[in-house]
């Protein structure tokens, strides 16, 4: 669900973000990287953040369906009202939507992977290549989804796939 649901949701902002910078080119460099510095921060922070508190597990992943569903219902609101800034701005602008979606999203794997027992630790390799492939596959699958059911409900399904990672978690 993590490797699914981050790429899923990468994908989704690449587009639509696309349409408000004007550019592919800065529209990757924006995203991407804004989601790789903020998802590693997250990391960083994330198991000193969780300490075994399964209420902060429950806040971490309720952050992250209520950033995406928010990002994904009012972006053309937000769009719309600020397209016509310079572009710098509109590069910062996009940074400060992406940034705390991005720091969230990249704490579940690092908490994740400090579950996993000792006894277990033949599955670290395993858990890494299974979030790996739904990755590749949650790249197509967003272009596909978003074909034929649209961005928003991309968006939905992400907050969607989110909720239920934390459910097979807490369920560990």
């Amino acid at each position: 669900c993590l490797g699914f649901g981050y790429i899923v949701l990468q994908i989704c902002m690449i587009q639509k973000f696309t349409l408000f910078l004007g550019q592919p080119v800065i529209t990757l460099l924006t995203v991407v990287s804004t989601m790789l510095i903020a998802s590693g921060l997250g990391s960083l922070v994330s198991v000193k953040f969780y300490k075994n508190n399964l209420k902060k597990l429950y806040i971490i992943f309720s952050i992250i369906a209520l950033l995406t569903l928010a990002i994904g219902i009012l972006n053309p609101y937000i769009f719309n009202s600020l397209v016509r800034l310079e572009l710098h701005w509109r590069i910062l602008v996009s940074a400060l939507i992406i940034f705390p979606l991005g720091f969230f999203m990249g704490m579940p794997f690092p908490i994740v992977m400090s579950l996993i027992l000792p006894s277990e630790k033949r599955f670290v390799a395993f858990a890494w290549g299974v979030n790996g492939f739904f990755s590749v596959i949650g790249t197509v699958s967003a272009i596909i989804l978003a074909m034929m059911f649209g961005f928003r409900f991309v968006f939905i399904l992400g907050a969607v796939i989110y909720i239920v990672a934390m459910v097979l978690i807490t369920l560990r």
